[in-house]
């Protein structure tokens, strides 16, 4: 991977709050155009605050060439929160972005005639669609495709159905999961299942007329800043599931969906990593996330044993049988040399500083003197080695 390169070129950044250099996506044929496309806080006058940006760029060599703003959300404020986002193209070249409410619910997500609060559609050039849903309408933003949203800090383009998922970090509660239909309004703040902070209420209602109702919401609430789709087949059964990052709890979440697009099943992975910023699915089929304070984080295809997973048995290794039972997680910067890969075939192996997950559940571990024993049931679990160490037994799914 070459390591880290810094990019020339990159416009200027407001910093403010939670605002800063938000999101990049490729174009679709990026490989032809080197094409690339950003979000970030923007403001002209810092003394009026700012708002959410779109540029569009040529990546030449290390620099961007060929800037061009595509969007940029008025109505600039001073809060800090609420900036969305995020970037996504359709099937059939649209880009959708995302605009938080900016701190100011009772004024932006209901009113069309305002950013904030909403999900946008245009071409890549910065135009409106024709079909959008508020093109001919008195006094709306014909950009918006739909409104009433909080903050949506994941999206994702869904490779079956052609639609737009996002994720939006809620109130107290009402962290939500909603598919993006055109022109729709998704309620916040007039329904919402979440309370303020502080545990006071935002509103009694749940549900009303001409409101969608959100797939799916948690409760307790995980500060979801992230959203992807499994679509490979390195992960055993995880094909069709979907990835949030928690920033509130600091793990990996994969949910488990019916042909009903109902949440049947959640399980944290990478848990305890850090405040998981960004998730993202490789043209390869494996999984990347970047994680606050730590970097950019790769797993593996071991990342769990292929015939049984979670909750079976495990023994330990005497027959030297060459078994994998781990994954590796690494810093982008170092994938080059996986040092991190553990491979047991019945002898003492040598692990470098790192970190290593030993899908643990209940396992006692103990590194003394540079043994580890792992004998009970597993679940996902993540240690970090801190110096070289030696695993003396390992044991490994039946």
């Amino acid at each position: 991977y070459g390591g880290i390169k810094e990019i020339e070129g990159v416009t200027e950044i407001y910093l403010m709050g939670q605002g800063g250099l938000m999101d990049i996506e490729l174009h679709p044929k990026f490989n032809e155009n080197n094409m690339i496309f950003l979000s970030f806080a923007e403001s002209s006058n810092n003394s009026e605050g700012g708002n959410t940006a779109i540029m569009s760029a040529v990546l030449d060599q290390n620099k961007l060439i060929n800037k061009k703003y595509l969007y940029r959300g008025k109505e600039n404020s001073k809060k800090g929160q609420h900036w969305g986002s995020r970037i996504e193209f359709d099937k059939n070249g649209f880009l959708y972005f995302t605009i938080g409410d900016r701190g100011n619910r009772n004024s932006n997500p209901q009113d069309l005639s305002r950013d904030g609060g909403k999900v946008y559609r245009i071409n890549e050039d910065g135009s409106v669609p024709k079909d959008n849903p508020f093109v001919n309408q008195s006094n709306a933003i014909d950009a918006i495709y739909s409104y009433g949203h909080r903050n949506p800090q994941g999206i994702f383009l869904h490779p079956e159905s052609g639609m737009i998922w996002t994720n939006e970090h809620g109130p107290k509660g009402g962290d939500e999961i909603n598919i993006i239909r055109k022109g729709k309004n998704y309620g916040w703040p007039t329904i919402t299942y979440g309370k303020n902070y502080n545990g006071s209420i935002i509103t009694d209602l749940k549900e009303f007329y001409g409101m969608e109702q959100p797939l799916y919401y948690w409760t307790p609430s995980i500060a979801p800043s992230c959203f992807e789709y499994i679509s490979s087949n390195r992960y055993n059964d995880w094909k069709g599931n979907l990835l949030v990052g928690s920033l509130s709890f600091g793990y990996l979440e994969r949910l488990v969906l019916d042909n009903q697009n109902k949440v049947v099943y959640r399980e944290k992975v990478a848990k305890d990593i850090g405040r998981v910023r960004d998730v993202v699915e490789s043209p390869e089929g494996y999984i990347y996330f970047s994680v606050e304070n730590e970097g950019i984080l790769h797993t593996d295809e071991c990342l769990m044993p292929q015939k049984k997973r979670a909750w079976s048995s495990w023994n330990s290794i005497s027959d030297g049988k060459r078994t994998c039972i781990t994954y590796w997680l690494n810093k982008l910067q170092n994938l080059k040399t996986p040092k991190n890969v553990l491979v047991i075939d019945g002898t003492d192996k040598h692990i470098t500083p790192g970190l290593i997950d030993c899908h643990s559940h209940s396992a006692a571990f103990s590194i003394n003197e540079g043994t580890q024993s792992i004998t009970s049931e597993v679940r996902l679990s993540l240690i970090h080695i801190s110096e070289p160490t030696r695993l003396g037994m390992i044991s490994y799914a039946v």
